[in-house]
């Protein structure tokens, strides 16, 4: 018996290492950054290796890229930012996927993270913001004083039997820490017209691509912000949650259409590429219109459930609309003025006022839409679902003209890198 035992906890022994301290190391800094720890401070530089207890806080214009290793991969501050390293350790198992413990807290500004392998079950990474607190299971998200927001899915170009090129965002679910409240969760299902809403196919011809890849990133971004501004308590409230989350999904979303142009099979990775570039250049226009109609939507369904009549819940999501218009559009231009680059400024003003001015018109049948299904005694996903479909024209097949042609003047997209967006749990 003594034998088996002593086998036993040999066994054991031999499959577990006790849990080591990790540490971060600095990889890029553009700009100026420091860090601090209770035993030093002093002037960020490559090569720095950062372990839990140190902060670090970039100025403006100024981002710092850490690589995280076992810890959760890559990890960007962004400017003027402070962020403590609260926890960074992992156990490794010699059959399995080593435990992980990572502790972020964003005091001031947002990070962008990626986190592509995915974590064991017993992992923890958390986030904390003066918002909330949430937990990642490996993802791409961005989180900050304003909230927390992640895209689940995969992101696809693929070359079809005539020639064309599909796009597939499959996914997803999105997590938020409200300014007021505890974590939140939306879900914005690839199936149905939502997958309608995420997949199309053109010709061959750049353009037509940059157009589809467009609608596509703005239809996705809208139903998922849609669907997490439904469960507000308010109109007022639906707007602004609204607002913040397309803007994050949007931004999000194009940083990781760009990493899959990247990948695009052979024949079709030169025209992809191009076609991204575009694409890029109208994210401040793309991120108003997905705000817009996702506000429309929500406040339209809050107003209905709230016993508001036919009138009043359209008065609401119109108002919404405009207002987060205005909101999205606020945030794009102080992004662009971060740059310090005049002439992008200008650019992104340019494509704030013009989609702003066609959102009221835009966003009809958005609203028309939303109250049928709701009157019909529909769901909110299918009132989402519904106001996805009224605003995206139905794919044409290989050789036709279908999506929104990219403003000849736009701005060019941030510079966060992203990898995949791959998923995302909460803590509660």
């Amino acid at each position: 018996m003594s034998g088996l035992l002593f086998t036993g906890f040999a066994l054991l022994f031999a499959n577990t290492i006790s849990a080591v301290e990790g540490y971060a190391v600095v990889r890029k800094i553009q700009g100026t950054a420091s860090f601090s720890s209770a035993i030093e401070s002093g002037q960020l530089s490559a090569g720095k290796q950062l372990v839990a207890g140190y902060t670090v806080s970039t100025g403006p214009n100024s981002f710092v890229d850490l690589d995280l290793g076992v810890n959760g991969d890559a990890l960007r501050i962004e400017a003027d930012s402070t962020v403590k390293l609260t926890e960074l350790t992992f156990q490794r198992y010699r059959k399995s996927r080593p435990t992980v413990r990572t502790g972020l807290d964003v005091q001031r500004g947002d990070v962008v993270a990626n986190v592509v392998r995915k974590l064991s079950r017993s992992s923890r990474y958390r986030i904390k913001t003066p918002s909330g607190v949430a937990g990642i299971r490996g993802t791409c998200f961005r989180a900050g004083v304003s909230g927390i927001a992640a895209v689940i899915g995969t992101i696809r170009f693929t070359p079809t039997a005539g020639g064309g090129i599909q796009l597939t965002i499959t996914g997803g679910t999105m997590f938020r820490a409200g300014a007021q409240g505890p974590i939140g969760m939306a879900v914005a299902q690839t199936q149905g017209i939502a997958a309608q809403a995420t997949q199309s196919t053109v010709n061959t011809a750049t353009q037509q691509t940059a157009g589809m890849v467009q609608q596509s990133i703005q239809q996705f971004a809208q139903a998922i912000a849609a669907k997490a501004a439904s469960s507000a308590a308010t109109p007022q409230q639906a707007t602004q949650v609204a607002a913040q989350t397309a803007a994050a999904i949007v931004q999000a979303l194009t940083q990781a259409v760009q990493q899959a142009a990247q990948s695009a099979p052979p024949q079709i990775r030169a025209q992809v590429q191009q076609a991204v570039q575009q694409v890029q250049q109208t994210t401040a226009a793309t991120a108003v219109q997905a705000a817009a109609g996702a506000a429309a939507t929500a406040a339209t369904v809050v107003a209905t459930q709230q016993g508001a009549n036919q009138a009043q819940a359209r008065q609401a999501g119109q108002q919404a609309a405009k207002q987060a218009a205005q909101q999205a559009g606020n945030q794009q231009v102080q992004q662009a003025q971060q740059s310090g680059n005049t002439a992008q400024v200008a650019q992104v003003q340019q494509q704030v006022q013009q989609t702003q001015a066609a959102v009221q018109q835009t966003v009809r049948s958005t609203i028309a839409t939303t109250q049928q299904v709701m009157g019909a005694g529909g769901s909110v996903d299918a009132a989402v679902g519904g106001a996805t479909e009224a605003t995206q024209p139905p794919p044409s097949a290989p050789g036709g003209n279908s999506g929104p042609t990219p403003p000849a003047t736009a701005a060019p997209a941030p510079t966060q890198p992203t990898t995949v967006v791959t998923g995302l749990r909460g803590n509660n």
